[in-house]
């Protein structure tokens, strides 16, 4: 899938205002936190890899949406770009990996928001890509899920809320 292509369909999903600087540079940051967050769940045993997977594949669909509309709003170039349709590198299940590539996510979250530049998009979606093909997903599967929670939030009125289950 093109980045333009997701970019597009986010975009629809995406109130007028939250398509703002001093809503998005934070969700950015809220959204790579949940990553985290799903993580140091597993860590004290609120729910075991299996299900945390699919959480963290949810968040990482989050930062996806949080990154591409603030690319949108700044501008950047997004042509060329792609959401890779294969896992580059088998699964790594490893909870210290994890938690270092959900760290750097981080890292990467909080550079983009403050300095967004297509070079900086890009290090971000490598990122949340590694940490995808760790949890045994590409970044086409996340980008795909995402857009199918959000189009059924959108048709739903749901877009608006708290929670992940709305």
């Amino acid at each position: 899938m093109k980045f333009i292509d997701y970019q597009s369909i986010a975009a629809s999903t995406c109130l007028t205002e939250s398509y703002c600087p001093e809503y998005l540079r934070p969700e950015l940051l809220c959204e790579a936190g949940e990553i985290n967050g799903q993580i140091s769940k597993v860590v004290r045993k609120d729910h075991d890899i299996d299900v945390a997977c699919p959480l963290i594949a949810k968040e990482i669909g989050d930062v996806l949406w949080t990154a591409s509309m603030w690319a949108l709003l700044k501008g950047i170039n997004v042509e060329g770009l792609a959401l890779v349709r294969y896992s580059a590198y088998p699964p790594n299940i490893s909870i210290s990996y994890m938690e270092e590539v959900a760290a750097d996510i981080m890292i990467d979250a909080s550079i983009f928001r403050m300095t967004p530049s297509r070079t900086q998009l890009e290090a971000l979606l490598r990122r949340l890509e590694i940490l995808a093909n760790a949890i045994g997903y590409s970044m086409h599967q996340i980008a795909l899920m995402n857009q199918d929670k959000l189009s059924w939030r959108k048709e739903e009125g749901k877009i608006q809320g708290a929670g992940d289950v709305r």
